[in-house]
């Protein structure tokens, strides 16, 4: 009997110190967004700022003006020229990347460049299609696919038993999402997270997972941080489903997880 995910996930988190300064609680950076898909990393953004101190969200030049545009609503993330994020990457706690970025040359390389510094990062999305060379995963990499993406990366079915030889054997952290999730550690660790309901095939729920799956990464450890990021997201879509069924939206899920989470450890 594998373990499950539980509120233990989200205990075993680290807290902000009484004394901590701005940016010591967590400095997030977002490649994401494109010509067709504006709106997925900031879905991870809203996600990620109830729970790391700063925010930063880059995209391709297209996708930036729609982004100040959005982010009107969104005055916690603040918005930073691409080629500014990249000299700056290794100044951040945690890099997310691929969530509706566009399929590229330029956005391939961008990711070797970010694999090879080492640095903690979530893969999500596009990433999967972009990463041409899974050799360079390591320790540090969080990956959220779901069973497609599993299979299109690995070239072998999604399964409990696939996802757990793949962490092992690239030692990165597989967070394999499904009506189970199920969550791998690169050292042999595996849980499954059994919350969550059919309202969260909806697009846009899996954003908001990344995005909190990488504010927790910025300071744990990926097998904590996923395991507490598919519990705390599936329990907020739990907590919708019980007032408004299959018709809550990716975005409500976004705003209400601090809330859950609050409530959770108190």
């Amino acid at each position: 009997m594998r373990s499950a995910c539980s509120r233990k996930d989200l205990l075993n988190l680290a807290q902000p110190k009484p004394s901590s300064h701005k940016g010591e609680n967590g400095k997030l950076l977002i490649f994401g967004g494109g010509k067709t898909y504006h709106g997925a990393p900031l879905l991870a953004a809203i996600a990620a700022s109830q729970f790391v101190d700063l925010v930063y969200f880059s995209s391709i030049k297209e996708n930036m003006r729609i982004a100040r545009k959005m982010k009107e609503g969104m005055l916690e993330v603040i918005v930073i020229e691409r080629k500014e994020a990249e000299r700056k990457l290794k100044e951040f706690d945690c890099i997310l990347f691929g969530c509706g970025i566009d399929e590229s040359k330029e956005n391939g390389e961008l990711l070797r460049v970010i694999l090879k510094t080492k640095a903690r990062c979530v893969l999500d999305a596009t990433a999967f299609s972009l990463l041409s060379n899974p050799l360079l995963l390591h320790e540090n990499v969080i990956l959220t696919p779901h069973e497609r993406e599993f299979e299109r990366l690995f070239g072998m079915k999604a399964s409990r038993e696939n996802a757990e030889r793949m962490a092992r054997k690239y030692g990165c952290t597989i967070l394999l999402k499904g009506k189970i999730d199920v969550i791998a550690g690169g050292k042999g660790k595996i849980k499954l997270n059994r919350t969550g309901n059919a309202g969260m095939t909806k697009g846009g729920t899996g954003d908001v997972l990344a995005g909190v799956c990488a504010s927790f990464f910025c300071k744990n450890s990926a097998f904590t941080s996923a395991c507490a990021a598919a519990f705390l997201n599936g329990k907020a879509g739990n907590l919708l489903y019980k007032k408004k069924g299959n018709t809550y939206t990716a975005g409500e899920l976004a705003r209400r997880l601090g809330e859950v989470y609050f409530d959770l450890i108190s």
